[in-house]
């Protein structure tokens, strides 16, 4: 009787990180501007359940170097946490005051913060990355 509750208590204390996750995450980044000035902006992330499907803000004219780090984020924190791939959309925005947005130094950050929301780990606020993916 009390090897079946001590398998149960560690199969519920396994499974918590499988089933949680923040469903939105926020990342400062840091770019550069076509005059060399430097400017910076928040990385939002949502993950709701889905198929696996990768959707962008287009608030901003976002370039096909940001979709394809955002799709390069996506496969990277899938193989990461490979028990998630497939289970979820993915919903990224950059909110800032550029007109238009491209480029691949966000694919870190993309990463970084899907990896943490998956993982049940709240990065907002605490860390700001910049790089290639």
């Amino acid at each position: 009787m009390n090897r079946k509750i001590l398998i149960f208590i560690f199969l519920v204390l396994v499974s918590t990180n499988v089933f949680a996750y923040i469903p939105r995450g926020e990342l400062k980044i840091f770019a550069v501007t076509s005059t060399n000035q430097g400017m910076d902006a928040n990385l939002i992330v949502e993950i709701k359940p889905g198929t696996g499907k990768i959707y962008s803000n287009v608030n901003s004219q976002v370039g096909s170097l940001t979709q394809d780090s955002e799709r390069n984020a996506v496969t990277a924190a899938e193989r990461v946490i490979p028990s998630a791939k497939g289970k979820y959309d993915y919903f990224f925005e950059i909110a800032s005051v550029a007109t238009s947005i491209d480029g691949p130094s966000a694919g870190a950050a993309m990463a970084l913060l899907i990896v943490s929301m998956l993982n049940d780990n709240d990065l907002s606020g605490k860390v700001s990355i910049t790089g290639t993916i």
